[in-house]
């Protein structure tokens, strides 16, 4: 799929934001008015980079499933992340570490 490492650096950084960003808003408690799809929109509207995101996130496991389902909530291209996930996995899969 995508080797993030070749993306411009901006859409690099985005991806971690995205990440790091849609992890925290899953695991603190918040009302439900749309504020984290809001946060995510800020970091980027775009499906594929929403997707690639959320592809890493859920090559982690069912416990960053609440992440993955906000970006996908956000937009994500859901083709791209199921992608994602299998190259994570297989990579990580490669170096010997578990999924």
């Amino acid at each position: 799929m995508v080797d993030v490492g070749k993306l411009r650096q901006p859409d690099r950084i985005a991806i971690a934001r995205l990440e790091g960003t849609a992890f925290r808003l899953t695991r603190t408690p918040r009302p439900d008015d749309g504020e984290p799809l809001d946060e995510i929109h800020a970091i980027s509207r775009d499906p594929f980079l929403l997707g690639i995101a959320a592809g890493v996130l859920a090559s982690h496991g069912e416990h960053d499933a609440a992440a993955v389902e906000l970006l996908r909530q956000a937009g994500a291209d859901m083709t791209v992340a199921a992608e994602q996930e299998r190259e994570v996995r297989e990579r990580e899969a490669r170096r010997g570490r578990p999924p």
